[in-house]
């Protein structure tokens, strides 16, 4: 209806944490066919926060099976990479560079929230921060009176008020440092996000709760820190071993990363071909690889400018994308022994030319 506004729905599914399966929009009564598109830039949180958490997120929860995980890597929002041997996600839907996440552990209770506590006083006195613009993101029942008997303390005579609120609207004011839950605070950001006692994201019969420390640490614009104490049970044990793991992996990063990648050329390519061809450019790509440059002669001279081309043996292809290349250059592609294919064109081959 033209005549009335428009409602805009979003969706994240690594944000899921009541584990609910992707809505189906028909349940609804909403058809949403040709109105719906995938975001391509994200701008909430710095590139190695997202890198970061996102990382976490896949290696407590592989991601193979998940149908929004495979939509981004076609689209070349993340890209599959190697650092030390071990799968590393890359993203690409977000540049903005910023300082890394960083986890501090103590050796019990009463060490890690004073720390906390003494980490909030530095950001405030030391660094001007607004206590506004500091959140502590926790999960589990006993973390607020940890934060009331150990925390707090450490903050007075700043007239700071350490809130926790699980309701919304949250009431802040430049004096008020909220602590809430990731169930509470999905959907709202911070600047700078405390996670204390990383190792309470678990629950009974369940596991680590490995989506809701997502959207914890993805509510972070700026900084993130993360806290902990020393814990011996397993679903500790491996938060512990999954957050060092991806922090000295995120150190490795190398100094300069191209901004472009054959993920990036996949992506282009589907978008002039049209989806219903991905299967078959995937299969050409895995086995062949692709070129997006010019294909030349022996001496430098341009023969034609295709969308892609790849070569198996010594027999070279090119591909124009759904609109084929005008007589003279079919005719210069022929004269030069270069095969013209179309889009999902089964490829035959020679024993001459393998």
């Amino acid at each position: 209806d033209e005549n009335s506004r428009a409602i805009n729905i979003f969706y994240d599914n690594a944000q899921n944490i009541y584990g609910r399966s992707t809505p189906k929009w028909s349940e609804f009564g909403l058809d949403m066919r040709g109105r719906s598109t995938v975001m391509k830039e994200s701008f909430r949180s710095t590139k190695p926060i997202t890198e970061f958490a996102l990382n976490v997120l896949y290696r407590l929860q592989p991601p193979e099976t998940n149908p929004d995980h495979k939509e981004l890597v076609t689209r070349g929002l993340i890209e599959k990479t190697k650092r030390d041997d071990a799968d590393w996600w890359k993203i690409r839907f977000n540049q903005v560079d910023g300082p890394k996440p960083e986890f501090k552990q103590y050796s019990n209770l009463e060490k890690e929230f004073d720390a906390v506590g003494d980490y909030c006083r530095e950001l405030i006195v030391d660094h001007g921060v607004q206590p506004s613009d500091i959140c502590l993101i926790y999960n589990g029942s006993n973390i607020p009176n940890w934060l009331k008997m150990r925390t707090a303390p450490k903050l007075e005579g700043l007239g700071v008020e350490l809130s926790v609120q699980k309701n919304k609207p949250y009431q802040r004011g430049n004096h008020i440092l909220l602590a809430t839950t990731s169930h509470s605070f999905k959907g709202y950001d911070s600047e700078i996000v405390i996670v204390p006692g990383i190792d309470q994201y678990k629950a009974k019969e369940v596991g680590v709760l490995a989506n809701n420390l997502y959207v914890a640490m993805t509510r972070a614009r700026s900084v993130l820190t993360l806290f902990s104490q020393r814990m011996n049970d397993s679903n500790a044990q491996l938060l512990y071993e999954v957050v060092k793991d991806c922090l000295d992996q995120l150190e490795e990063r190398p100094d300069v990363e191209t901004d472009t990648s054959a993920q990036d050329d996949l992506v282009e390519i589907i978008d002039q071909i049209g989806k219903v061809h991905r299967k078959w450019l995937v299969g050409i790509w895995s086995k062949h690889g692709i070129s997006q440059e010019p294909l030349q002669t022996d001496k430098g001279e341009i023969v034609a400018d295709p969308l892609f081309s790849f070569r198996i043996g010594t027999q070279r292809h090119a591909c124009f994308g759904n609109k084929p290349p005008r007589q003279r250059i079919c005719q210069r592609l022929e004269d030069y022994g270069i095969k013209l294919i179309e889009p999902g064109q089964q490829i035959t081959t020679s024993k001459q030319d393998q």
